[in-house]
């Protein structure tokens, strides 16, 4: 009796992604059969560009009525690279052809008669371009929503999405995880001795639900840092401390929590609020380390030391930047999604997910 694929699983990823995937890899191998689990290797997805620039994609592994996950970064391929790989591919952080790439690779897997295909994209580029807040101006990132579904994806893996009404934006699934327990896990563990002198705190108001939970996690004081900007000409009008918690912040040491840190300018605004109420020490955790406009680097003179996750990779270590794998999160997440298990038990509540990860 031959034996069909409709329950296999495989992964892909891109260049920006092999070492993350390879690391779901190593999880996922742990609870399922070789029966279940394609073994993962990076060249059963064939990423490069034409000498015109146009993205060369073609898929080298089976994936007829496979359930396929395709983890996928915006760090795209720069240039057209050696096919025999004696250098690595020079990548840059570029939504648009990231955007292309992922387009293609879906096309190419719907045409190869996948069963499912679901893009993990921890970092979904466009989603601060959610609204018309003025006119003639485009909806971003519903637009690459539709184009998302269009080219094939069925379901959407993310973590730390900039709002959460993204979920309306698809008609298919979208799955959206909390970093918050990544950063509780970490600074639990690395500043344990001195945690009751820490405080958790929202550069803005709009991520003080975000801040709020980090805060539960630790049981720490929470503090949002609020500003009012003039419509017209964008400067700040008003600006303060938000106490959430009563605290006294002399001699605290403050994490700001925020999904995306740019060009850095917010981070360092609020750490100068905090520092002028006593604060002596701020750490700033993000999910998306976007670093434009030598973000790390302008952080780091103002002594602010980061932690922030792969969703993006990062061209160069930076000595005031941690780095934190989303692997295991990622694959307690396909493993939910894949066997039908659900994510929620673990993955959002912060006492699970501590049993989880010693097992």
């Amino acid at each position: 009796m031959v034996r069909r694929n409709v329950e296999t699983l495989v992964l892909l990823s891109d260049h920006g992604t092999a070492e993350l995937t390879d690391e779901i890899y190593f999880y996922l191998n742990k609870k399922l059969t070789k029966h279940y689990l394609e073994p993962f290797k990076q060249k059963h997805l064939h990423i490069n560009r034409f000498k015109d620039g146009e993205p060369d994609i073609r898929v080298d592994v089976n994936v007829r009525e496979r359930n396929v996950y395709v983890i996928k970064s915006f760090n795209a391929l720069a240039e057209r690279c050696n096919e025999e790989r004696k250098e690595k591919p020079k990548l840059k952080f570029d939504q648009a052809k990231g955007y292309e790439e992922l387009f293609v690779i879906n096309d190419a897997l719907k045409r190869a008669s996948a069963r499912e295909i679901c893009n993990v994209t921890p970092y979904i580029p466009y989603l601060r371009q959610d609204r018309k807040d003025q006119p003639r101006r485009p909806i971003t990132a519903k637009r690459y929503a539709q184009l998302t579904e269009d080219s094939g994806a069925k379901r959407i893996l993310t973590i730390e999405p900039h709002f959460k009404q993204l979920q309306g934006f698809y008609e298919i699934p979208v799955d959206d995880l909390k970093s918050s327990i990544i950063f509780a896990e970490y600074i639990e563990n690395y500043f344990a001795k001195d945690l009751n002198k820490f405080i958790v705190a929202s550069p803005d108001l709009g991520g003080g639900e975000r801040a709020e939970d980090l805060a539960k996690h630790l049981k720490l004081p929470l503090i949002v840092d609020y500003k009012r900007r003039n419509p017209v000409t964008g400067e700040i009008e008003l600006k303060g401390i938000l106490k959430i918690s009563d605290v006294d912040l002399k001699g605290k040491r403050a994490i700001l929590f925020d999904d995306i840190i740019d060009s850095g300018g917010s981070i360092i605004k609020a750490a100068a609020n905090l520092r002028a109420e006593g604060v002596e020490k701020v750490y700033a955790c993000c999910a998306h380390p976007v670093f434009s406009e030598n973000a790390a680097e302008k952080l780091g003179k103002e002594g602010i030391e980061v932690i922030v996750t792969n969703s993006i990779l990062l061209d160069k270590e930076y000595p005031n930047v941690k780095v934190l794998s989303l692997g295991r999160i990622l694959s307690e997440a396909i493993y939910g999604i894949y066997t039908g298990k659900g994510i929620s038990k673990h993955l959002f509540d912060y006492k699970n997910y501590k049993r989880l990860i010693k097992k």
